[in-house]
């Protein structure tokens, strides 16, 4: 009988571990572009390139590097916002050389640099809500 009741709390114990760490092991930390950071596109499917064969989820963690004063991001509300580059409004995210975001909800995110966006310095990110 003890030996049931040990087996009953070990399993218990390994359950509600389990429970309270999947979620942040799960989390996925992503460099926009890899090494070469946060840049004016060397051509003009560059980030589509970067994202191709890739699927975001809830709670992805995305990391932009690039130069201070060179670059920016900006999370801008639209597709329209971000096919015209328009950096107006709230969605200010930084303007420092290193920036993460965690996706906290599934949907569609437009992001992209206030200085170089008209130089194709820009990316969609399309979050899933499961793998």
């Amino acid at each position: 009988m003890a030996n049931l009741r040990l087996n009953l709390v070990v399993v218990t114990t390994i359950m509600v571990a389990y429970t309270l760490l999947s979620p942040v092991a799960s989390i996925k930390s992503k460099y926009v572009v890899g090494a070469q950071g946060w840049i004016v596109p060397p051509n003009p499917d560059y980030y589509e390139e970067w994202k191709r064969g890739k699927k975001f989820v809830v709670r992805d963690e995305f990391w932009f590097k690039f130069e201070d004063g060179q670059h920016t991001i900006r999370e801008v509300e639209n597709k329209v916002a971000y096919d015209t580059c328009n950096a107006t409004g709230s969605g200010v995210v930084s303007d420092e050389h290193t920036m993460g975001i965690t996706m906290l909800s599934p949907g569609v995110f437009y992001y992209i640099c206030k200085l170089r966006c008209e130089k194709g310095q820009k990316v969609i990110i399309e979050i899933n809500e499961k793998v």
